[in-house]
């Protein structure tokens, strides 16, 4: 799947866009997604400016697990689990 960079400009518009068609994936804080090639034709549609990275850029974009995130994420899982009155 293509990997693109937002500019910080426009990023809010774009990224409206690109979650109205589908889902991304933020592999970056300089907003640097992997997105479908639908997303990438509504761009170019609505003139939006993006640039599109190497396949190489994804992986050294790519974060670096925390070890704390995953002790959120079951913290999350396991209060959303728990019965409700």
């Amino acid at each position: 799947m293509p990997v693109i960079k937002l500019p910080e400009t426009d990023w809010g518009k774009a990224w409206r866009l690109l979650i109205q068609e589908g889902g991304t994936t933020r592999i970056s804080k300089d907003h640097v997604y992997i997105v479908s090639g639908r997303q990438i034709e509504l761009l170019q549609d609505k003139q939006l400016p993006f640039e599109v990275l190497d396949e190489s850029d994804r992986h050294s974009a790519t974060p670096k697990p925390q070890r704390g995130a995953m002790c959120c994420f079951k913290l999350v899982r396991d209060i959303l689990r728990k019965p409700r009155c």
